[in-house]
């Protein structure tokens, strides 16, 4: 039997005015409206950014939802400060995202959360080296706080980055994590066997890991990254590759495979507390791009996920009919190689224009 599917309406407004030397303000508005009922979806907010001197900048904003039978607790606040000469660079964001913020015509990162987050680099450029252009050794650190400010996820980032005169580059990085579960994290659910569930708790993990790459501007480059480290009271064995084909300036082909391998224990498999899981996921990608000219180009992504059996693909086009105006056609479909047949399909029509005034 045909069940009727209710639709929705949407609508975007943003407006964005330039300030003083170099900085700019701006106010958007979105919403989504049930064709039917009173079901609504809006976001509202405004944001700066203010360039207060050749080195430093401000960036910000403040953001609220309104969504249909939720109240209280829908705003989100970001303030930013970067500060960037030849020699340093140094980004300090601030975040709080309430538990009702709820953007739906969008995407946020989880609710209910402030989290800090800061990177720092240095640029160190040798001279009369022969091989080396540039060292970059870098820190990113990010604490994510609930509500309460207790302290709930931390992911860090030490790494020591090598450029070389050929193109070529090198990284080894230490990363350190540490994540609070109040509840049992389902890692792998059903239908995915085995499945697999792990404790709540406190754990902290870490891990290793070298990356190298060859020149990019060649017409064909690859990349190889190896990761190792504890993993949620076990391992965890990463290994990433992938490759770039461009023939010419209009063409290019970029296939990518990982390997995860992960390996636990004390842990809940097939709902029987305990036990020992060992699995693997393989994910294989490509991505297509051909650009007919500066104002019009194709893309496609393809990508095969073991674990889900799932073959998805994304085509889009795009032309830009004015400065910073687009045509977008965008077409996904996720189909299922397991035998069960199911498939999703989607084709969106996306249009951009922007008024100067």
């Amino acid at each position: 039997m045909r069940q009727d599917i209710q639709g929705d309406n949407f609508g975007v407004l943003r407006v964005k005015r330039n300030i003083l030397a170099n900085s700019d303000i701006g106010a958007i508005f979105i919403n989504r409206q049930a064709s039917q009922g009173k079901d609504y979806n809006r976001t509202m907010g405004v944001d700066a950014n203010l360039r207060i001197h050749e080195n430093y900048s401000v960036n910000a904003f403040l953001a609220k939802t309104s969504t249909d039978g939720v109240a209280g607790k829908d705003l989100a606040e970001k303030v930013s400060f970067l500060y960037h000469d030849s020699l340093w660079k140094s980004l300090t964001v601030w975040t709080d995202l309430q538990e009702n913020f709820n953007p739906e015509v969008g995407f946020t990162q989880r609710t209910g959360t402030r989290f800090v987050r800061h990177r720092s680099d240095m640029y160190i450029r040798p001279k009369g080296s022969r091989f080396v252009r540039e060292f970059n050794p870098h820190i990113l650190v990010n604490y994510f706080m609930d509500e309460s400010n207790r302290l709930v996820t931390t992911n860090n980032h030490y790494a020591l980055q090598v450029f070389f005169h050929s193109g070529a580059s090198m990284e080894v990085h230490f990363d350190p994590q540490f994540d609070r579960l109040d509840a049992p994290f389902e890692i792998r659910r059903n239908p995915l066997i085995p499945s697999v569930t792990i404790p709540a708790g406190k754990y902290e993990d870490y891990f290793y890991s070298v990356e190298l790459g060859s020149d990019p501007s060649k017409v064909l480059s690859a990349n190889f990254a190896l990761e190792k480290g504890p993993y949620y009271g076990g391992n965890k064995n990463t290994v990433n590759l992938s490759g770039a084909f461009r023939p010419s300036y209009r063409f290019a082909v970029e296939p990518r495979y990982s390997i995860n391998r992960i390996a636990l224990s004390s842990v809940v498999v097939n709902g029987v507390a305990g036990q020992s899981a060992i699995f693997s996921t393989h994910l294989f990608s490509t991505r297509i791009s051909y650009y007919s000219s500066t104002r019009m180009y194709l893309s496609a992504l393809l990508q095969y996920n073991s674990d889900r059996k799932q073959l998805t693909s994304n085509i889009r086009y795009d032309l830009i009919h004015h400065p910073l105006s687009d045509l977008f056609l965008v077409y996904n479909e996720a189909r299922d190689t397991s035998g069960a047949g199911k498939t999703d399909k989607s084709f969106t029509v996306k249009y951009t224009h922007m008024f100067a005034f």
